[in-house]
């Protein structure tokens, strides 16, 4: 459905190239729980397009935060059985040097903790508590940090990456 419909270009128009990346994440998401990994990963090349009916041009490359996207690659990779692969991609997520999304710092840390960078990650993961003024999405965050179960739903108005989150934190229980 998302390949038919033309949304109108217009300055900041990111909805629909959005809405695009998080449903092709999360079908990737369900094709790693189901253990086709090949299929995921088709899935997660295409969350990285931004297809031209969607309302928005693609930004410089560098401008570009794929560290979601990179972290279920290296999921993807290790559950397959690549580790060097696995290892690349988590190690490219660990490095990444930029401020962004709450949601991708989340990614980061995991990916710390992947390559056994405990400090590194409780320092990146401090950082992203101490800025953020709900506490009840504080406390959610803090237990998809630690690896506990997160029974409640994501609380507030948070960005729609901490869904994906919920679900990539599932993968890595």
């Amino acid at each position: 459905m998302l390949t038919s419909i033309h949304i109108i270009p217009f300055e900041g128009a990111t909805d629909g190239r959005e809405l695009y990346r998080q449903t092709m994440l999360m079908q990737a998401i369900q094709n790693i729980q189901s253990k086709k990994f090949v299929k995921a990963l088709d899935f997660i090349s295409k969350a990285r397009q931004f297809p031209d009916n969607l309302g928005s041009g693609k930004p410089y490359e560098e401008d570009i935060d794929y560290r979601v996207e990179d972290f279920l690659t290296a999921l993807s990779y290790e559950k397959s059985n690549k580790k060097e692969d696995a290892a690349n991609f988590f190690g490219k997520v660990a490095a990444y040097s930029k401020p962004g999304l709450k949601s991708n710092m989340i990614a980061q840390v995991w990916a710390l903790q992947k390559l056994g960078e405990r400090n590194a990650a409780d320092r990146l993961a401090e950082k992203i508590l101490s800025t953020e003024k709900n506490d009840s999405l504080k406390v959610w965050m803090m237990a998809l940090l630690n690896d506990k179960e997160t029974n409640n739903p994501v609380p507030g108005k948070s960005d729609n990456n901490m869904l994906l989150l919920e679900s990539i934190g599932k993968l890595i229980r």
